[in-house]
């Protein structure tokens, strides 16, 4: 049997745990063609789970579509990824694609590009003027409302890390694609993102073009219980004997963070195959062989934070982000003044080291908060 425990990619089917409340919502609001922002950390399972509700309802008869704004670098390139994902989703042979985005859009030039492993894609011919590449993206914008009318079918639209347009045109590009979405009644639209700051920004400040444009859900945490079963059952169908409190340890170290707990399982099931036994000291020994595996990538990160910043995040780290403006707090970090924890803080926050969850301040990345207690 091979590891049924995956992490660092999409998972669907039979790897994909519980978010049925989740699923339920995102399927509901998207038939009834609603415009909704979904905010999610990272290493939540936010691209499995809207992933997962886009392939149910292709198999409605929805035409759906997934962009993710990771992928593009410039406008050019946004308009590209744009253009391409909504033809591809629209017409499944490449020719027509390519003919469909000259009719609805004829002062582009599309073309069939191959990758340097021979994949197909489409491509759009490079536009010198931004000023013709914004003219052309408001043309673009359209498309899914005509889709969706020539092929008499509602459409799915998720524009993942949907923070990533602001970088693109500043807020112009918002402005102008709000313009549209709001009059697309045929096309349901998810902006998403694990930027959460960035993300409210976009949502709540009453400047910004896509202010109450929908309703805003946030991602949580999988239900513990829910976890646990999930987690056991697969171990179970491997003939695993599991030792009592192993799988509560395995949540508690991984702070219940789905990448974190099926990264932790995923080596636990490597490293104990042999033997299928797990105790409470395997869970201890996998953690720290993960955080030594990954000290190369904490090196550099620490070694960039000033003095007041690892005071901080060591802080953080050993006693927990409550109550982090308070003598007590100044006292045990060594840092002088509240003016300069909140500086750090600041800084941190936007590096993405540090979270704010439920209020309190906390290590984004639960193998780097072990690799400060261990090491700094």
């Amino acid at each position: 049997m091979n590891n049924p425990f995956v992490f660092g990619q999409v998972v669907s089917g039979e790897f994909f745990c519980d978010r049925e409340e989740e699923r339920r919502v995102l399927s509901r609001d998207l038939k009834d063609s609603q415009k909704l922002f979904l905010i999610s950390p990272r290493r939540y399972g936010k691209t499995s789970l809207l992933k997962t509700v886009l392939k149910s309802l292709e198999n409605e008869g929805f035409i759906t579509v997934y962009i993710d704004l990771y992928r593009a670098s410039s406008l050019q390139s946004f308009l590209e990824l744009y253009c391409a994902s909504i033809a591809s989703a629209s017409e499944t042979i490449l020719d027509k694609a390519v003919s469909f985005i000259k009719d609805v859009v004829p002062r582009l030039r599309p073309k069939i590009t191959l990758s340097p492993d021979g994949t197909p894609s489409i491509g759009i011919e490079p536009i010198i003027s931004e000023r013709d590449v914004i003219g052309a993206l408001d043309e673009v914008f359209d498309i899914p409302a005509h889709v969706a009318k020539r092929k008499n079918k509602k459409m799915a639209i998720v524009l993942d890390e949907f923070q990533e347009m602001a970088n693109f045109n500043g807020e112009g590009l918002e402005k102008m694609l709000r313009s549209h979405v709001q009059n697309h009644d045929k096309v349901a639209y998810v902006f998403s993102g694990s930027k959460k700051h960035l993300l409210e920004d976009m949502v709540t400040k009453k400047e910004r073009a896509f202010y109450k444009v929908g309703k805003i859900m946030y991602l949580e945490k999988i239900d513990r219980k829910i976890f646990s079963t999930f987690l056991s059952d697969k171990f179970i169908s491997g003939n695993f004997e599991i030792e009592g409190d192993v799988i509560e340890k395995v949540l508690n170290v991984s702070d219940n963070i789905p990448y974190n707990v099926q990264f932790i399982c995923h080596e636990l099931w490597d490293e104990f195959v042999e033997v299928r036994k797990l105790t409470i000291r395997d869970v201890g020994w996998v953690l720290a062989k993960i955080v030594d595996e990954q000290t190369p990538f904490f090196i550099p990160q620490w070694d960039a934070l000033s003095m007041n910043q690892r005071s901080l995040m060591k802080t953080v780290s050993n006693y927990g982000g409550k109550n982090l403006f308070t003598n007590e707090f100044l006292n045990i970090s060594g840092i002088k003044a509240i003016s300069t924890l909140q500086t750090s803080l600041r800084l941190l926050l936007k590096k993405g080291l540090l979270e704010k969850q439920n209020g309190d301040y906390v290590v984004a990345d639960v193998f780097m908060k072990e690799w400060i207690r261990r090491n700094v």
